[in-house]
């Protein structure tokens, strides 16, 4: 029996402007510097509760290490000498300890005002006094009335009421340094064994995530591999999976419920909803155009009206950095969909602004009948003078009953008899113990991103029209007993200015990532997104796709 892996990278569509932070990408890709990492990678919001940041490096023909503030201020040094909380002298790892968000004020506020990142600058001076900006990186940040308290359930899991957090200093999960290496080197059925080791089988979706981001030239602005899911077995016949999926119960340690495990490396936002999305969409249509041809299987194309959080996007400004970046400097959309106009012709529309699930993703989710989707239409080299009344040199329409037929038939179990309501978990994972601000943040993170309500984050809820929920409430299955945890509210902040085009449900930047091990059979594509799109430094934006397959 032939039986396959997927694991799919999302579409992380960002145009992100960073003002005031000055990037150079030749810097970042050559040189002393390797990664950074901040322990705890959380700290609370009160100016006293502090972190170290390390900056790892080749410890060739440095002179000075130093940071600041993303948003300006003064650089501060760090250091190599074995004092001031640096571990061990001439090492090549620069030390900056006690850091607070006095020394670094958060740059930017989400959920709502009660978690933030603190972002700073990099730069190392070279023995020949030459200087490297070396780019961006960033300490999690988060309010100091968010307090959820975690109970020891064994030596290495603790868990909260929304998170289960498991201490890995032996790398069963991760199996390398710099801290997380490459995806191969994670191993997501380990930690899934360990929740199913306290939980029971009564969960739809996993999210294991690491605590400890560090920022790697070689990933651009992001701390490793992009975020990706692999299907662990198939929701339902008909919906483009079915030969595409491995039932992988034993290495999951979920016999009979277990649907997708995703790798989050991408912090919080919508990416959460995305991947989620990869459990039914997009799997159908590539033999006719519906899939993405030119980077991302998995994707709808971006060449056709389907659209939505699974689809990928037209950028008719891409050719021309100066208008691209005037755009998102002043705010206004550079990505787009395509949307159908009465006399046949086409608009483009702000694709941030339709983050949700389209019919087509809706009816393979089982959460509406196929009569309820539009007829999709692809574009063959579409004409952009016009983004009012895009025309193209072909336009292909199909029908529901066409759609149905590209899937193998109708959808089984097919609407209404189908599951809305969905249970996920949340492990994070780190090589040592976690903080209480750090259980804050990854216990109000699950919570936040399965709220029916939110104005920073596009949850799955919203995603669905209401259609569909996701529960992240650990103390329902009462392992730990966490009842009586009561969550205070946060105090009155005042949030700092948000650059403009900075999305809020992805405040991550955008990642590239590394190539596979040599031999891997594995379809891989990377998009350098400032060579590719003709992007000047300041504008970021990734796609990235990955798929594997293995037989056995």
């Amino acid at each position: 029996m032939k039986r396959r892996i997927w694991q799919i990278t999302p579409i992380i569509v960002a145009i992100i402007l960073l003002l005031g932070v000055q990037t150079t990408t030749q810097a970042s890709q050559a040189g002393a510097y390797l990664y950074t990492r901040a322990t705890p990678s959380v700290i609370y919001a009160d100016g006293q509760d502090s972190a170290t940041i390390e900056v790892f490096t080749t410890n060739q023909d440095i002179a000075d290490v130093s940071l600041r503030t993303a948003n300006g201020g003064e650089w501060l040094p760090l250091y190599d000498d074995g004092s001031r909380g640096d571990r061990s002298a001439d090492d090549g790892v620069y030390t900056l300890d006690g850091v607070t968000t006095a020394t670094l004020p958060p740059d930017m506020w989400l959920f709502q005002g009660m978690a933030g990142t603190a972002g700073f600058d990099l730069q190392i001076t070279y023995t020949n006094g030459q200087t490297a900006d070396t780019g961006y990186a960033q300490i999690r940040v988060v309010d100091p009335s968010i307090r959820y308290p975690a109970e020891q359930v064994t030596p290495d899991l603790y868990a909260s009421e929304y998170a289960l957090f498991v201490t890995d200093p032996q790398g069963e999960i991760f199996h390398g340094e710099p801290y997380p290496s490459v995806d191969q080197e994670i191993d997501l059925g380990a930690a899934s064994r360990k929740f199913y080791s306290i939980y029971p089988d009564d969960f739809d979706f996993l999210v294991v995530m690491p605590m400890h981001p560090t920022y790697r030239p070689t990933y651009g602005y992001s701390e490793g591999p992009v975020p990706y899911a692999t299907t662990v077995r198939a929701a339902a016949d008909n919906i483009g999976v079915d030969d595409y999926y491995i039932d992988d119960t034993v290495d999951y340690g979920s016999p009979e419920r277990l649907l997708t495990v995703i790798y989050h490396s991408a912090d919080y936002g919508s990416m959460i909803t995305h991947e989620i999305g990869h459990t039914w969409s997009a799997f159908i249509g590539d033999a006719y155009g519906l899939q993405d041809q030119q980077y991302m299987t998995a994707h709808w194309d971006a060449n056709s009206d389907i659209g939505g959080i699974m689809g990928m996007y037209v950028t008719p400004y891409a050719d021309d950095p100066t208008t691209e970046l005037d755009r998102s400097s002043q705010g206004l959309p550079t990505n787009f969909n395509l949307q159908a106009n009465p006399d046949g012709s086409f608009r483009v529309v702000d694709a941030h602004g339709y983050k949700v699930y389209v019919p087509l993703d809706l009816y393979l989710m089982g959460l509406i009948p196929p009569e309820e989707v539009p007829p999709v239409h692809i574009l063959t080299n579409p004409d952009f003078s016009d983004l009012e009344h895009v025309t193209a040199q072909d336009v292909k329409t199909y029908t529901y009953a066409e759609l149905v037929d590209m899937a193998g038939g109708a959808r089984l179990p097919a609407y209404p008899n189908t599951q809305s309501d969905f249970n996920i978990g949340f492990i994070y994972f780190a090589d040592q113990g976690f903080s209480e601000a750090e259980i804050a943040w990854g216990s109000m993170v699950a919570r936040e991103s399965t709220l029916n309500e939110s104005d920073t984050i596009n949850t799955f809820y919203l995603a669905t029209g209401g259609r569909s929920s996701l529960n992240a409430r650990l103390a329902n299955w009462g392992i730990p007993d966490l009842s009586a945890v009561v969550l205070a509210e946060p105090t009155a902040q005042t949030p700092t200015q948000t650059p403009q085009g900075l999305e809020m449900d992805d405040p991550s930047p955008p990642s590239q990532q590394t190539p596979a091990e040599q031999g891997q059979p594995v379809w891989n594509v990377n998009i350098p997104c400032v060579s590719s799109l003709g992007m000047v430094p300041f504008i970021l934006l990734g796609l990235v796709q990955r798929r594997k397959h293995k037989k056995r």
